[in-house]
């Protein structure tokens, strides 16, 4: 029931963002002229709007269109819609699938490689002091809580090590494989993530701006079979149970 209600939203998505485009375009209309000519060409941005949010719109069917196919992940199997459903999204369901095109920026986007640099290698610097990689050995096992989009856990488990997330939202366990298993190459998929909100944009450009995920091929990373993985469900629930007891290195 959970996924049911995270799948509307997804499929909700375009509907729901349009509607706002036009709560912008009727009070633009409500202007005087000489308030519309301040403003620039905006009936322009709206129309870029509309189309960046049929593309993200695009990524997202495409998503659960694999998980609809018979083999998806057990967890993550999305059922076709019903027709005879209640199909309607709360606003705060909209924003969180909104949230999920930052983060697929911030992870698997060219232009969150220096938000990355920054919180991410420091992280695998940390770890390779604490645990060198040795010849001969086994992996040590890397355990990653909040793993989101799973670009870090794919970071490490490229480093040599074993990795494993562990995510909660739905939101993100969905994206995620995706991204991980589903991508065939690299910026692959036109995002706009921005184009939800004015606020910190310099311009109307920024607004409306093109992003394509993911920046390298998951599957082309040198990671061993058997070193990446990821575990949907609640951190304690999970990792609390006696058999997880001395499993991981870290």
């Amino acid at each position: 029931q959970a996924l049911a209600k995270i799948v509307n939203a997804f499929r909700g998505y375009e509907y729901y963002s349009t509607l706002d485009i036009r709560r912008w375009q009727k009070n633009y209309s409500m202007l005087s002229q000489q308030h519309q000519t301040l403003l620039g060409d905006q009936p322009k941005k709206f129309q870029d709007c509309l189309a960046g949010i049929r593309k993200n719109a695009e990524f997202f069917q495409a998503m659960l269109a694999e998980f609809e196919r018979e083999g998806a992940p057990s967890h993550l199997q999305v059922e076709a819609p019903n027709a005879g459903e209640d199909q309607r999204v709360s606003p705060g369901d909209v924003d969180k699938v909104r949230y999920v095109l930052k983060n697929l920026v911030r992870d698997w986007g060219e232009e969150g490689e220096l938000e990355r640099s920054q919180s991410h290698l420091p992280i695998l610097e940390e770890l390779e002091r604490l645990l060198p990689l040795k010849e001969g050995e086994e992996a040590p096992m890397v355990l990653v809580p909040g793993a989101g989009l799973g670009r870090l856990c794919v970071e490490i488990a490229a480093k040599g090590y074993a990795a494993q997330g562990n995510e909660f939202s739905y939101y993100m366990l969905l994206a995620s494989s995706y991204i991980l298993n589903h991508s065939n190459a690299a910026r692959e998929w036109p995002l706009h993530p921005w184009v939800h909100s004015s606020c910190n944009n310099i311009t109307d450009a920024d607004q409306v701006r093109e992003v394509r995920v993911p920046d390298v091929l998951p599957c082309a990373m040198p990671i061993r079979p058997g070193h990446l993985s990821m575990c949907a469900g609640d951190f304690v629930e999970v990792y609390g149970a006696p058999e997880q007891r001395g499993k991981w290195d870290t």
